[in-house]
């Protein structure tokens, strides 16, 4: 009985190390640095397309800037097997015809993790 009881719960052990070990594989798996970094840049990217078309006076060109930063950063992260998508949802223009918040939306999917932050807004 002492045996069985020993076998039953060596088991149960092993059991529980297992689980411990898939979920903390789980969290380290988890992309969170990469699509911290991926928002920090498009929102500085942002930024800096609407401080341009600000002093350009053309609110055209932020939607040409940020659609040339998609495709740079669609190629980046496709090298490491990511699908990575950014595109202009919707800008808003202040009283004196300059961009003052952009709607931007993002995605991101690395084959086990899918990503849609929609929309990031950015105050310019």
């Amino acid at each position: 009985m002492i045996s069985i009881g020993m076998i039953v719960l060596s088991l149960l052990l092993h059991q529980a190390m297992m689980s411990g070990y898939q979920s903390s594989q789980a969290v380290l798996n988890f992309p969170k640095e990469d699509i911290r970094e991926l928002v920090r840049e498009t929102e500085r990217e942002v930024k800096t397309a609407a401080d341009q078309a600000n002093r350009a006076g053309v609110t055209a060109n932020l939607n040409k800037t940020i659609s040339n930063y998609s495709s740079s950063i669609r190629l980046l992260y496709a090298n490491h097997g990511q699908f990575v998508n950014i595109s202009v949802r919707d800008i808003t223009l202040d009283a004196s015809n300059n961009i003052s918040t952009v709607n931007v939306s993002i995605t991101f999917v690395d084959g086990v993790t899918t990503y849609k932050y929609d929309p990031m807004v950015t105050r310019c």
